[in-house]
């Protein structure tokens, strides 16, 4: 095999017969127990171990430094989960208040989205204290990852990717701690099956699915211009497609809104509009240099975030034809998600559960070792390890020197994947070489 991702060095329009490998059920049934044991070790070894590892001068933070379970976000679930005990509506709160003749924005108490706030909630039905609640999310996570590592072992399948890259999931050390201790792993998982339903031409469930990922969070709506072109290639009408992700969008939301109100119901989606930026992202470095100018500086990384879907919106509207290939699609993928990342106001490390498991199966060998392993392990030095120093160690500079680094693989990531774009054509503008659209090798139904 080539040492180029998807074997891009042979036309990509000439091999018009072979189809996406599925799996069969003995492999099923083999990697649920495998990752069943995974689980049954993890959760022994995180039983046996102190929940924290204490400093020896007791210095460190109020209980020293979580090493595989925190309880900094799942408290918070389980405070916004608990709503029905309380005899309140979900959403409380009020967004905006008009204050010294000026509307005062504030943070609604719940900024999570409807699906994701289920998800937190259902739990809570079976426990009375946080301990047994904390578990069983854990479990919860862990069940959404065992989806997530048979998607992804497809999506090996599909690239014709060793199939061991699917043990990097479990070993490098952020990603297992965020699987674990932050909900990101539940839009992640349906995210990454939305993606299979599209290659294998499933296209309103795959419609379908990437909705219900919006509804747990907001940057999977940045992935449907790139859905509606693949779409579009394969002879596919869209008002259908329109349809479905509408429903399933606009129904939650309504019946939300009927009960709690339209602004708390927005709440969620409007809060990260008026976020400050926060440690992590490069607008507060801008921030910190003095070149931040609120409105100006927020457009511009706005309209680089959106800068590919835009470009796709385009060639969908175009009388022109625009082209991706399967290869273009799952690149563009991680490319759309990576600048939503990069040009974020704000960054969360819980963040690379969004791309790691898909930019696995389209990466080299040494891209893998030399980019994505190193981020993986300075995501986990700088928290939990040494974010459990909290406000102390963020104004330090070996932490922000620290931070920087990340920031750095990360442009490597975007500019990695840029160059494939353009040095393999992946999205053709009214290409003459494709006499068949419809005859993509990677979308052909198994």
């Amino acid at each position: 095999m080539s040492d180029l991702p998807l074997k891009l060095t042979a036309p990509l329009e000439q091999n018009h017969n072979s189809t996406p490998t599925k799996l069969n059920h003995h492999e099923i049934k083999q990697t649920v127990i495998w990752w069943l044991i995974v689980t049954s070790l993890f959760f022994l070894l995180a039983s046996l171990l102190p929940k924290h590892f204490p400093f020896l001068n007791g210095q460190a933070g109020d209980k020293g430094i979580p090493l595989i379970i925190e309880d900094w976000d799942m408290a918070v679930y389980w405070r916004e989960a608990n709503w029905w005990r309380q005899g309140i509506k979900p959403y409380y709160g009020s967004f905006f208040t008009f204050k010294d003749n000026s509307w005062q924005v504030f943070i609604p108490p719940v900024e999570y989205p409807q699906l994701a706030l289920t998800y937190f909630t259902i739990p809570s039905f079976f426990a009375n204290n946080f301990e047994t609640y904390r578990w069983l999310m854990f479990t919860s996570n862990a069940l959404c990852l065992l989806s997530l590592l048979l998607g992804t072992r497809l999506l090996l399948k599909i690239n014709q990717q060793n199939q061991r890259r699917i043990l990097w999931l479990i070993i490098l050390p952020s990603f297992i701690f965020f699987t674990f201790n932050r909900y990101d792993i539940l839009p992640t998982t349906i995210t990454i099956w939305s993606l299979i339903f599209l290659l294998n031409k499933y296209y309103k469930l795959s419609f379908f699915t990437l909705t219900l990922a919006i509804l747990t969070k907001v940057y999977p709506i940045l992935l449907l211009p790139l859905y509606l072109l693949v779409a579009k290639n394969n002879q596919q009408k869209l008002s259908p497609l329109i349809t479905i992700t509408a429903l399933t969008l606009f129904i939650p939301l309504i019946s939300c809104a009927t009960w709690t109100g339209i602004i708390p119901t927005l709440g969620p989606y409007l809060a990260h509009i008026f976020r400050e930026p926060t440690v992590g992202s490069p607008l507060r470095a801008l921030y910190h240099l003095g070149f931040y100018y609120p409105w100006v500086t927020n457009l511009i990384f706005l309209l680089i975030q959106l800068a590919i879907p835009l470009v796709i919106i385009y060639g969908l509207i175009s009388k022109k034809r625009w082209v991706v290939n399967t290869n273009g699609i799952i690149i563009l993928f991680n490319l759309i998600i990576l600048l939503f990342i990069l040009f974020n106001k704000f960054y969360s490390p819980q963040w690379i559960l969004w791309f790691l498991p898909t930019i696995i199966t389209v990466v080299p060998n040494y891209y893998l070792g030399n980019i994505i392993i190193p981020y993986d392990l300075l995501n986990y030095l700088l928290w939990p390890l040494l974010g459990s120093f909290k406000i102390y160690i963020y104004k330090t500079l070996p932490y922000n020197s620290l931070t920087l680094i990340r920031t750095s693989l990360l442009v490597i990531m975007v500019g990695y994947l840029i160059y494939l774009t353009c040095k393999f054509n992946l999205l053709k503008f009214n290409p003459s070489i494709y006499e068949n659209h419809n005859s993509d090798s990677n979308l052909q139904r198994g």
